[in-house]
């Protein structure tokens, strides 16, 4: 049963697909089962996605594109050592690679009561590239935190960021505590706690703000 239903890909309770730059599809309607539900990140818009494009495109490509150059010429020259020197380079554009992906899939976070399941899957082009699953009769709570980290450069400016964690908390055996990250779901929103609260009063669990 599980199969027929909630693996469908890009499926949605409103019977529409959105891409990640703003096209929409229609596709034949998925009836989930009582109780069940899935939410899906808010879909940013479509200029900017494209300006997020551009930015990550611009440190992407040079970092990545000379770290494969240095690597590949150093191996074909048969300098070893000195490939290792394109290592960070690589790093750096794996990095900014796997934000971009990170950035334009779509994240849901699946409420299947009928099988007793809670599972959050990223989907980037159609294609699922990261499945968690619990099981959802051990969820306990779900947690909102709020914390904010200084920093200081080399010239003595100092700088403050706000960080906002969502995770779905619970107790299994013989695995014991365990939390699902959800906050990738919640990127776009500006303080999503009415979501947030949904979601857990879906579960059927506490929704902690601290």
């Amino acid at each position: 049963m599980e199969d027929l239903w909630w693996e469908v890909k890009d499926s949605e309770e409103d019977g529409e697909s959105h891409d990640t730059l703003g096209k929409t599809s229609t596709k034949p309607l998925v009836f989930l089962p009582d109780g069940d539900r899935i939410f899906s990140s808010e879909r940013s818009s479509f200029f900017f996605n494209i300006f997020r494009l551009v930015f990550v495109c611009i440190f992407m490509l040079p970092f990545g594109g000379s770290g494969i150059l240095l690597i590949s010429y150093s191996i074909m020259e048969g300098i070893y050592l000195q490939a290792c020197v394109g290592l960070p380079f690589l790093g750096v554009g794996i990095m900014f690679l796997y934000f971009l992906v990170n950035s334009f899939s779509t994240h849901r976070l699946r409420v299947l009561h009928s099988i007793d399941s809670l599972v959050f899957d990223s989907t980037f082009l159609s294609q699922k590239w990261r499945i968690k699953s619990r099981v959802l009769s051990d969820s306990l709570y779900l947690r909102y935190h709020k914390w904010t980290s200084t920093s200081t450069d080399e010239d003595g400016n100092t700088s403050t960021s706000t960080h906002h964690a969502y995770n779905i908390h619970g107790h299994s055996d013989p695995e014991g505590d365990w939390k699902l990250d959800i906050s990738r779901m919640m990127v776009n929103f500006e303080h999503p706690k009415n979501e947030a609260a949904e979601i857990a009063e879906n579960i059927g669990v506490e929704f902690r703000k601290y």
